[in-house]
């Protein structure tokens, strides 16, 4: 069997070390020097085929893809929209307050008659009130705001005999009322981030942020519908123990009891509060998506 020159194609004589018609060496080195070169040559073909390996010679190497797809875009749009969205729901009333137990757990002074409805403000001390009788109807940030004014209020009184302390239940529930304010501020916040920060590396921040405003709109509203956490039950209880020094003065679920006298504490929900709870759930849900995108580009990367 006749052995061809690898290089001219032509019939090698036996134990010759050069090709007769074209001087190609038949030395071992030079054989595993062509091999060397058809291994380089497949493996720049396999890089070349292989996802950003494009590193060939006078070839730019491959752009990351953009994090920002249509799909993240529309998702960053539905989120900036429910932010929106919630931040108006939050001006608009959560809570409705009746009761004659919840007048007297109130502050009615100059400072505060704003926050009441029209004639609760112009009762003399003391007055009876039906039951049924629309005394506030307040928003998450209404809430804070009259908190505060009742605040300033209180200072201008010298407090006798501690009537002045805020109870630790009631302490708790003034912070779950700022805390509510918080969560509307940093909600606020999230809307610049989501166009800024261009690789999604602070969704999981914002995610927290949505879920401590869910889980504060929960404790706020557990607070508003349990006499025993309410703060104004807690305060009509001091406030009308102080003037029957006699009978036993209680809270009830229903509000405050002496005797056989029942004094109304009763605070309801409107459907805002629920429009606010279904905003906030989905922003969860839309951030809870951009963060498993991001996650999802970070492990291609690996």
């Amino acid at each position: 069997m006749s052995i061809n020159c690898l290089r001219c194609g032509k019939p090698l004589e036996e134990n010759s070390t050069v090709c007769k018609y074209c001087g190609e060496s038949l030395r071992l080195d030079a054989v595993e020097d062509f091999d060397a070169l058809i291994r380089s040559i497949l493996e720049e073909e396999d890089r070349t085929r292989k996802p950003g390996g494009k590193e060939g010679k006078g070839q730019a190497p491959a752009k990351e893809k953009p994090l920002r797809t249509p799909f993240v875009v529309g998702l960053l749009g539905i989120s900036t929209l429910l932010v929106l969205a919630l931040l108006f729901v939050m001006t608009l009333p959560w809570f409705v307050l009746t009761g004659s137990g919840t007048i007297r757990g109130m502050v009615v002074e100059e400072g505060t008659l704003g926050f009441l409805e029209p004639g609760v403000g112009n009762l003399p001390p003391g007055t009876e009130v039906p039951e049924d009788q629309v005394l506030a109807r307040w928003s998450p940030l209404d809430l804070a705001a009259y908190l505060a004014a009742a605040g300033r209020e209180q200072a201008k009184v010298p407090q006798v005999d501690g009537t002045g302390r805020i109870s630790v239940p009631a302490g708790v529930h003034m912070a779950y009322t700022f805390g509510l304010l918080l969560a509307a501020l940093l909600a606020a916040l999230s809307l610049p981030l989501y166009w800024l920060d261009k690789r999604l590396r602070w969704m999981e921040l914002v995610r927290g942020w949505a879920v401590g405003a869910l889980l504060l709109t929960g404790l706020q509203t557990m607070a508003m519908k349990v006499p025993y956490l309410n703060m104004f039950a807690l305060r009509a209880q001091g406030a009308i123990r102080g003037g029957d020094r006699i009978n036993a003065v209680r809270i009830t679920m229903e509000g405050i009891a002496v005797n056989d006298r029942l004094y109304g504490v009763r605070i309801q929900e409107t459907p805002y509060l629920l429009l606010g709870v279904a905003l906030t759930g989905a922003w969860i849900m839309t951030t809870t998506l951009l963060v498993a995108h991001y996650k999802n580009k970070e492990l291609e990367k690996l």
